[in-house]
């Protein structure tokens, strides 16, 4: 099979990478204890490093770990695009439980049935 959208990759970019066999909250530690001082999310003029994002994902796991977020326990993120969302995905998925993505622009009667489902 010809992969065609290898003539939009860069020539500087590897054609192909290896994707290693983890979690992705192993991938994320992974990445705090490499890059810990690096820009993991910048949004407006506000830059957060790895450490920064981990800091507050542990914060925000050990309140929801309070309350009984854990394993089977489904999480409902509801979300734009700002800083909030990748703490509260990364926290959900470190307490075990499974992320439910809701899309901010949802009328209520949308709202209501992906979360009766």
């Amino acid at each position: 099979m010809t992969k065609l959208w290898l003539k939009h990759v860069a020539e500087s970019n590897p054609k192909e990478i290896d994707i290693p066999e983890i979690s992705l909250t192993e991938l994320f530690t992974e990445s705090v204890r490499k890059y810990s001082s690096h820009t993991a999310v910048t949004f407006f003029s506000n830059h957060y490093t790895y450490e920064q994002l981990d800091a507050r994902i542990k914060n925000v796991a050990k309140s929801l770990q309070n309350i009984g977020v854990g394993k089977s326990v489904r999480v409902a993120l509801m979300l734009p695009n700002c800083p909030q969302y990748p703490i509260s995905y990364y926290t959900a998925l470190l307490c075990g439980a499974t992320v439910v993505q809701v899309n901010p622009m949802y009328k209520s009667t949308e709202l209501l049935h992906v979360l009766n489902d």
